[in-house]
């Protein structure tokens, strides 16, 4: 009978067997390594000889596997220093700061390795253009900081993914955006948040016809299209919305809603499209009774929800002289759902089922683009009139249900495609980065102020809008 040999796990394999894979495989991932049985691997002699290290030019590994065996192994340092031609590394989940640290040069042990390049840097993977350190939660700004550092970094860097890298802040890429001269893309959320989202929260027109009620109330009809507001997400989590006060500002916090599974299984095309914000503005007018240091900690939050991209065709008719042609267009729709409690600053984390969304069974799915609806706790449409009545009387018992505002938004994309198959036009203007960078400053010197409170500052300004 067949014998099952017992595979090897990730912490005992040689380094040069995980290096071999990448190679020839650029979206192998350290998870994988464990699925791989060993009955026709070859020797791990064999490997070391035949491994072109200098060759490797994409790889997607876990640092903290190459970390800890450089810890436990000074010669596995030879190993990094051997990748001088890699280009794009994937380092998702597993990014720390140790090894920005390690690589960047200013680690002690690699400032005194002897087999360092011949030149004065002390850098490792010097021609690196593009790295990934996606959900990596033991990135923080120091980290940042030195992955900024290095006349080699300066010269190749271009593209940087820090998405949901929460121990990270705005503040913290100044560093890279200052020292990386060919920095191209700094990413801090996913590419289906960038874009022109298009809102129902316009002001109401100065003249309305008859068709069109007027403002009377503190609420009125926002489902008309002339009452579009624009609001435009960048890579970075910058954002500008097309009004007067708490227009522009960045997003401070980012991170992801679990969802529920389909009959158990899991969606793994669906990870991250359900996820949480919260927002900084650098423009928020103090409300009347309020600390002035609110200013700094009023951060709304919002749930986002991708919906699938939908096909539309559209037809067009043309006449000549002699004839009539129609043509075709097709077309792809982008919208996301918004989903943002009424009281409070916090955002909505219950659980959906994102496939109930999508098939039309989900009482979301109903909801029209380009307008909004409400439901109590969750899931049960309410009418206008309920809506009216509980804006009417903000200051409920605590007992009193959840109203959760949600609106479907049509996303008009920023991405151009370039021919290396690049991004371009993902980033803000210099302008609206240079005015968060200024807020920042002030921000730090009211934080230092204010260490005394931590973060209850937010939960006070959340308790006040209850």
């Amino acid at each position: 009978s067949a014998t099952t040999r017992r595979r090897p796990s990730s912490s005992s394999l040689p380094l040069s067997w995980n290096a071999r894979r990448l190679e020839h495989s650029p979206s192998f991932t350290f998870s994988q390594l464990n699925n791989y049985d060993d009955d026709n691997n070859e020797s791990e002699e064999e490997e070391e000889e035949n491994f072109p290290m200098d060759n490797m030019t994409n790889a997607v590994f876990a640092c903290q596997y190459l970390y800890n065996s450089y810890n436990s192994s000074p010669g596995r340092l030879s190993y990094l220093q051997g990748l001088t031609h890699l280009v794009t590394l994937d380092l998702r989940h597993y990014a720390t700061d140790a090894f920005l640290v390690l690589i960047s040069g200013t680690n002690p042990i690699t400032l005194t390795s002897t087999s360092c390049s011949s030149d004065n840097s002390t850098e490792l993977l010097p021609n690196l253009q593009a790295i990934s350190m996606i959900q990596s939660h033991q990135i923080t700004d120091q980290g940042l900081y030195h992955l900024s550092l290095g006349s080699y970094r300066a010269q190749h860097l271009q593209y940087i993914d820090i998405t949901l890298c929460r121990n990270t802040t705005y503040t913290g890429t100044f560093p890279l955006r200052d020292n990386l001269t060919h920095l191209k893309v700094l990413r801090r959320q996913p590419k289906w948040l960038d874009g022109i989202f298009l809102t129902p929260f316009g002001k109401p027109p100065l003249n309305p016809t008859e068709d069109e009620p007027e403002e009377e109330d503190l609420y009125y009809d926002v489902h008309q299209a002339d009452r579009i507001e624009k609001h435009i997400y960048y890579a970075d989590g910058t954002f500008q919305f097309e009004r007067e006060t708490q227009s522009a500002g960045y997003v401070a916090d980012l991170f992801d809603i679990p969802n529920e599974k389909d009959n158990g299984t899991a969606s793994k095309q669906q990870e991250l499209h359900h996820l949480g914000d919260k927002l900084q503005y650098n423009n928020f007018d103090v409300q009347p009774g309020w600390p002035d240091w609110s200013r700094y900690y009023y951060r709304p939050g919002v749930a986002l929800v991708r919906l699938p991209d939908v096909l539309t065709t559209s037809t067009s008719t043309s006449n000549g002289d002699t004839t009539t042609a129609t043509t075709n267009q097709t077309a792809t729709v982008q919208s996301v759902l918004v989903l943002q409690n009424l009281r409070g600053m916090k955002p909505p984390t219950q659980p959906i089922n994102l496939t109930s969304i999508s098939t039309g069974s989900h009482p979301y799915h109903s909801i029209p683009l380009g307008q909004s609806r409400y439901f109590l706790n969750h899931t049960t449409p309410i009418s206008q009139d309920e809506i009216d009545q509980y804006i009417h009387n903000p200051h409920q018992s605590s007992s009193s249900p959840e109203i959760t505002m949600i609106t479907k938004m049509k996303k008009i994309p920023l991405v151009v495609d370039d021919e290396e198959g690049g991004e371009n036009n993902v980033m803000p203007p210099n302008d609206l980065v240079e005015r968060n960078r200024e807020f920042c400053k002030q921000m730090v010197q009211v934080d230092k102020r204010m260490t005394y409170l931590g973060s209850s500052m937010e939960e006070y300004l959340h308790e006040l809008l209850l």
